[in-house]
């Protein structure tokens, strides 16, 4: 999905795929940082998780870099809860958290 203005300009995206397993894989979320904090990341998970639950889907999960804290208080609020810790899940050796959230 992606989120644009009404002259068409794309603002935000978000990747959601079905794993073989059924669980919902949230894999890219991003927003034009002069469009942040506006509802927009939400309203696309959201909109992701609606379409995971019309494929069946009951466990969606996604990956965040444990320094997002902004993000990470997003996805909380929604329901996603931290169960694993990431070290040096990212290409610059960060650090990642595995997030899950239940569907049904």
């Amino acid at each position: 999905y992606r989120a644009v203005t009404a002259d068409g300009t794309m603002v935000g995206f978000i990747v959601g795929i079905v794993e073989p397993d059924r669980t919902g894989h949230i894999t890219t979320l991003g927003v034009a940082p002069e469009h942040r904090r506006r509802g927009i990341a939400q309203r696309m998970l959201l909109k992701v998780e609606e379409g995971f639950r019309r494929r069946g889907v009951r466990i969606t999960r996604l990956e965040v870099r444990s320094v997002n804290t902004g993000a990470q208080d997003l996805y909380q609020k929604l329901g996603f809860a931290v169960t694993q810790r990431l070290p040096r899940y990212y290409s610059n050796g960060g650090d990642g958290l595995l997030m899950i959230k239940s569907l049904v």
